[in-house]
């Protein structure tokens, strides 16, 4: 008996294929003109939050359905995932801005470019913060 795939499967299935070519996209062009475009990293912050939107109504449906409508107080935003997505994007690009910069004061020029900031941001949407946060120190130890 083959198992079908369900309806949101595929959803994170064409998320995934559309970020992998983004993601394919901008290597490509970095690694080739040694510059990342905006076309390529603006697209992935949006696709981050339009996917956690998705993913948040599909989550408020359900919740109701099950539970009747939530009750709206502070838990209730800080588990949204849609601010979390936000919160994310933000926190990535201050994080790799904030490491730009450093070099910037300390050599006399940008450790990174203004589109890796772009890209940290879009990684820090699509992945959240606490994923981009040990990928980072991850990156950082490997290195």
């Amino acid at each position: 008996v083959i198992n079908p795939i369900s309806i949101p499967q595929i959803i994170i299935y064409i998320f995934s294929l559309i970020v992998t070519c983004l993601f394919i996209a901008i290597a490509g062009t970095d690694i080739l003109e040694r510059k990342v475009s905006d076309a390529h990293t603006l697209p992935l912050i949006g696709l981050g939050i339009v996917y956690s939107t998705v993913f948040a109504i599909a989550s408020f449906i359900g919740f109701s359905k099950a539970n009747g409508l939530p009750k709206i107080d502070l838990d209730f935003f800080l588990t949204c995932p849609i601010l979390y997505c936000l919160a994310s994007a933000i926190m990535g690009f201050l994080i790799i801005e904030a490491i730009s910069r450093l070099g910037l004061v300390t050599v006399g020029a940008r450790a990174f470019g203004e589109g890796d900031s772009y890209i940290a941001a879009g990684i820090g949407a699509i992945i959240g913060w606490k994923l981009f946060l040990s990928s980072l120190l991850f990156a950082i130890t490997v290195i």
